[in-house]
């Protein structure tokens, strides 16, 4: 995951809508998660709130949300964040998110 310095953020309480995983007819390419997050947003599913923050705003702290918190590896040639250790769940603290983040980044 080195190439990849952008991450998702968000709080793991938060409750929202499952959607199929299954791509839509007729698409084209593959989207980031954030991206697909909005798309969906704007027909009205309910998508988890979060933020897209930099691997430097990681180190620096320089982010706010509710805990315990999911970070995921963000970037659209991404399909299986898992496969790859590109998520992390339950993370209670500052220092647990900069943890995970720079694992991501070391695998």
């Amino acid at each position: 995951l080195g190439a990849w310095t952008t991450f998702c953020l968000r709080s793991q309480t938060e409750e929202w809508t499952p959607i199929s995983t299954h791509p839509p007819e007729g698409a084209a390419s593959p989207v980031n998660e954030a991206e697909a997050k909005g798309q969906l947003s704007a027909y009205g599913v309910r998508v988890p709130t979060g933020c897209i923050v930099s691997l430097e705003d990681i180190r620096a702290g320089a982010f706010s949300i509710d805990r315990p918190m999911v970070l995921k590896a963000l970037h659209a040639e991404l399909l299986h964040k898992t496969d790859v250790g590109g998520v992390s769940l339950g993370l209670a603290s500052t220092a647990d998110v900069q943890a995970a983040a720079e694992r991501m980044v070391e695998s």
